[in-house]
């Protein structure tokens, strides 16, 4: 009896003991599991910091070399700059609404379009890398844009609120000035883009356009260069075919 009973005491000793051993490799385990997520997460946060520190890089670059920003100006104007990614195929401005964001390319391709009486779809402009984009006057006013503003890939955005503008007008004195140099340099490359379009050919126009915007053929399905060319699909097709 008192060996039997012994037996049992060892026995259930053995079963603490062992499952003691079990809970701790197990508990091991989690510690390793959690710590190896925490590392991969602290990881991923990293790289997204370095991917958006160079992003704005990219905007800092760009206002010191074309609007001589210089780095108080920067570091005040950084603070009120905020990245987004939209997604290709979708809007960041459409007809009828306020534009509350201005944008700067840092990645992708949009174009500026116009809704016909039948529905179709013209390209009115190309934007890509370096551009500034949105509604100027819609966002100035507060009133409802006459503009859609589409993302022909995946875009990379520095965008700026109208409120963050508002203050940055009040915070840096030179801010009205570079704001009005910057509106002058986009509608002065804007006109640009459409300048070669008048008193060209299809074929004069399509050969300048592959010239001057490769960057913005290789990402651009064809049918938004043809409505931009003033020609069909098909039309620019037999062209190509004709040219190649």
């Amino acid at each position: 009896m008192n060996s039997g009973c012994n037996l049992q005491k060892r026995t259930a000793k053995g079963k603490e003991k062992s499952t003691a051993l079990r809970l701790h490799k197990i508990a091991g385990w989690r510690i390793f599991v959690t710590t190896r997520n925490v590392k991969h997460n602290i990881g991923s946060a990293l790289a997204e910091t370095n991917m958006a520190a160079n992003n704005m890089v990219r905007l800092k670059e760009y206002l010191q070399s074309n609007f001589h920003v210089n780095d108080r100006e920067w570091g005040v104007t950084q603070q009120h700059v905020k990245l987004q990614r939209i997604p290709g195929g979708e809007f960041f401005l459409r007809e009828g609404n306020i534009c509350r964001q201005l944008a700067f390319i840092v990645e992708g391709v949009m174009r500026y379009l116009r809704f016909e009486e039948m529905g179709d779809e013209t390209t009115c402009y190309f934007v890509s890398e370096n551009d500034f984009v949105g509604d100027p006057e819609s966002f100035a006013t507060q009133k409802p844009s006459d503009k859609n503003l589409f993302a022909v890939t995946d875009c990379m955005l520095a965008t700026i609120s109208y409120e963050a503008w508002q203050r940055l007008s009040k915070t840096l004195p030179r801010f009205p000035e570079i704001s009005a140099a910057i509106n002058q340099k986009t509608m002065m490359d804007l006109l640009a883009q459409r300048d070669f379009l008048l008193n060209k050919d299809a074929a004069a126009r399509y050969l300048y356009f592959i010239e001057h915007y490769p960057y913005i053929l290789q990402r651009t399905p064809l049918g938004y260069i043809a409505s931009y060319l003033g020609m069909t699909q098909q039309s620019l097709s037999r062209l190509r075919g004709q040219l190649s």
